[in-house]
């Protein structure tokens, strides 16, 4: 089932898009857009459990990516962590 979350941040609100088949729709959704390059930050368990598909999916687009694997846990859910990366 595909929902929509809409966040609003007023002038930052962006939406997030629930879908359990999300990956295999991602080409057809990045082809309506004009990105040119994507980051997917992502933490160990995701990425061992779906980052292979999704660069599976990616590598058929001509989309750059940069992925970004955190540990595991919620202590690496921040901006300090990811600062480390960049």
């Amino acid at each position: 089932m595909k929902r929509k979350v809409h966040v609003n941040l007023e002038e930052r609100s962006y939406d997030i898009i629930i879908d359990g088949n999300a990956i295999e729709s991602l080409t057809d959704f990045l082809s309506k857009t004009n990105y040119s390059k994507i980051f997917i930050i992502t933490d160990e368990n995701v990425a061992n459990l779906h980052l292979k598909k999704l660069n599976e999916v990616l590598d058929k687009s001509t989309i750059l990516k940069e992925v970004i694997i955190a540990k595991a846990g919620e202590k690496a859910k921040s901006f300090e962590i990811l600062e480390n990366f960049c």
